[in-house]
């Protein structure tokens, strides 16, 4: 479910962050990483991540406009970002020289 909150005076779509039941027996099974699947625990190739702000929503489409309120980007797996409606998850792209 989404909903609407205002970040340094400008209004942001948010969500809530789904967690797996599994994300404990995941983190304890492969050990908490940078880049763990911030819903279900697991190892990502750190493609796809989520901006999360400070009182712990997503926010979407977040690189439109900067706020003070953010908490960073977490990563997601490519499994998870499915549980997303669009405009949440934003792709890194690499470059490899």
């Amino acid at each position: 479910m989404t909903t609407k909150k205002i970040y340094s005076g400008i209004e942001f779509e948010v969500c809530e962050l789904p967690e797996s039941q599994k994300k404990e027996s995941n983190l304890q099974k492969h050990g908490f990483h940078s880049n763990s699947c911030e819903v279900c625990g697991k190892p990502t190739s750190g493609k796809f991540w989520v901006e999360m702000s400070t009182d712990w929503l997503c926010v979407k489409n977040p690189d439109e406009k900067c706020f003070e309120e953010s908490q960073g980007s977490f990563p997601i797996g490519s499994e998870c970002r499915k549980l997303f409606a669009p405009g949440y998850i934003k792709e890194m792209k690499f470059i490899i020289e």
